[in-house]
């Protein structure tokens, strides 16, 4: 017979890990594997469009090489200021507000200036913020908010449309059209952003100015990374134009508080005293 001792169960051989430092090629390979191609496209039109201004003004250098804080910000307003297209006319909204984040991104990998930097930050940037506020009511004015593809409207068309009985916003259902066509001329958001839309997506700003900053996943660039679990959003803002932020703070009160957490919500009828 066999010993009993043969029958004891044998160790299990220990596999040491050993670590690796990674290279720096493979660390610009993970950044790199981060970004969305779509994204940096944008992000050198932008620049391009943005060096050209500086050219054309006798600005000296690149915008990255820029080394104090007061100089940018006077740059960028002149920027924001005259931005044309290439045939002349303005651009619309959603195209400055996308030329500001691009230019956000190219400065935080570029600049001199220490990280992290924040353009859209209206302590740290008041006078760019006040220009890029005009501006954008500026181009509202002009039927340039919004941009579909189609011709955009004129200053007459949003006066017809906005002053329609059905966006009144004296009713649940006026009230919810006038809301949804502020957000399309603000914010530029596409069929599947508005479904998407959240109450949450809503800061309200803590300043005396009152107004709102909205986080925007957009859909073309489909994004997703740390910040966010499900994608990665560009902020913006409603106009502080008085009688537009009451329309969004009416309509967030009318909010059922247990409601759903859609920014967009079906109408009740009036006769019930809901909205």
């Amino acid at each position: 017979m066999q010993d009993n001792k043969d029958k004891r169960p044998c160790k299990k051989l220990k596999v040491n890990f050993t670590y690796k430092k990674p290279t720096d090629d493979e660390l610009r390979n993970l950044i790199d594997s981060s970004r969305c191609k779509n994204t940096d496209y944008s992000t050198s039109n932008w620049i391009r469009a943005l060096e050209k201004f500086r050219t054309d003004v006798n600005y000296q250098g690149l915008i990255e090489e820029v080394d104090t804080k007061e100089e940018l910000e006077d740059q960028l307003c002149r920027f924001v200021h005259a931005m044309r297209k290439k045939d002349g006319s303005e651009y619309h909204v959603s195209s400055v507000n996308s030329c500001m984040f691009a230019i956000n991104r190219h400065l935080n990998n570029k600049s001199v200036l220490s990280k992290p930097i924040n353009i859209m930050d209206k302590d740290q940037y008041y006078k760019l913020w006040q220009i890029l506020n005009g501006k954008v009511k500026s181009l509202v004015s002009q039927g340039r908010g919004e941009r579909n593809g189609a011709d955009g409207f004129t200053e007459d068309d949003l006066l017809q449309i906005l002053d329609h009985p059905a966006m009144s916003g004296n009713d649940p259902a006026s009230l919810l059209y006038r809301i949804f066509f502020f957000n399309a001329i603000f914010l530029g958001l596409r069929g599947g952003e508005h479904f998407n839309l959240q109450l949450q997506n809503f800061i309200r700003r803590k300043d005396k100015y009152g107004g709102f900053d909205v986080i925007i996943y957009k859909s073309k660039t489909n994004q997703r990374g740390a910040n966010n679990i499900e994608s990665q959003g560009d902020k913006l803002y409603i106009p502080e134009i008085p009688s537009i932020i009451e329309m969004y703070e009416n309509y967030f009160t009318k909010r059922p508080t247990q409601a759903d957490p859609h920014f967009y919500l079906k109408p009740c009828n009036i006769s019930e005293g809901k909205y």
